[in-house]
């Protein structure tokens, strides 16, 4: 009788034990998949707001300081808070200061937090025409405080588009280079060529991206003489 009671309390402990190994990884699996379903939420969350803030048009609220255009930081500011009344945003302090000082002048960063993504930027403090000022006043960093906080809002979509170019160089300043395009001998030496080989004109022009024989330039005609005089060779 003992030897049977005890085989049955173990086979009772058995049970019992795997019961709650099943229970245990079920909670396991209950509680992985609310995690996950969790960050896909917020991560489709995000990904709509960024979508829902870089399709709003922001031209109506923008002005041009010289050639560059720039976007009213009390709207941004707005229009922000309405699509998430949440976000929130921060300036970087160095140093207990407001801005950095480098050997190449002074930078602002301000962090922008929409929906528990932050994403910040970095910004020099620049004048009207983009340039770097060497001894700001506080007003001047104040300002690129606000400019900063404009483009750390459009990393979240809102009015992304507008700075679109902003990054490419300006070559405003460079020299403009003149292209020489051939002269009256080597246009008829290659009307010549055209007519032995009994090319089409204008078909040969789209080949060298010319609207017509005299517009081809000089770093052209070489190449332009040796393909006629190479399907010349193939017809005789």
């Amino acid at each position: 009788m003992d030897d049977d009671y005890i085989d049955e309390k173990t086979e009772e402990e058995i049970d019992r034990y795997w019961e709650r190994k099943d229970k245990w990884r079920e909670d396991e699996y209950v509680e992985k998949s609310e995690r996950e379903d969790q960050l896909n939420q917020a991560q489709g969350g995000t990904m709509s707001k960024f979508n829902e803030l870089v399709a709003t048009n922001v031209n109506e609220r923008t002005e041009k300081k010289g050639k560059f255009t720039y976007l009213s930081w009390p709207y941004a500011v707005s229009e922000l808070r309405k699509a998430d009344p949440k976000a929130s945003w921060k300036t970087v302090r160095f140093d207990g200061m407001p801005f950095l000082k480098t050997d190449l002048g002074y930078f602002v960063e301000v962090e922008v937090t929409v929906e528990g993504v932050s994403l910040s930027q970095i910004h020099p403090v620049l004048d009207n025409r983009n340039k770097p000022i060497q001894k700001p006043t506080a007003f001047e960093i104040n300002t690129s405080l606000q400019r900063c906080l404009v483009k750390a809002i459009a990393l979240h979509g809102l009015g992304l588009y507008i700075y679109a170019g902003e990054d490419l160089p300006d070559n405003s300043n460079a020299p403009a280079v003149e292209i020489k395009t051939i002269n009256d001998t080597q246009l008829s030496n290659i009307e010549i060529l055209i007519e032995q080989t009994n090319t089409d004109a204008e078909q040969f022009c789209k080949w060298l991206k010319v609207p017509a024989l005299h517009n081809i330039n000089e770093a052209h005609y070489n190449a332009a003489i040796k393909a006629l005089e190479a399907k010349r060779g193939k017809t005789q």
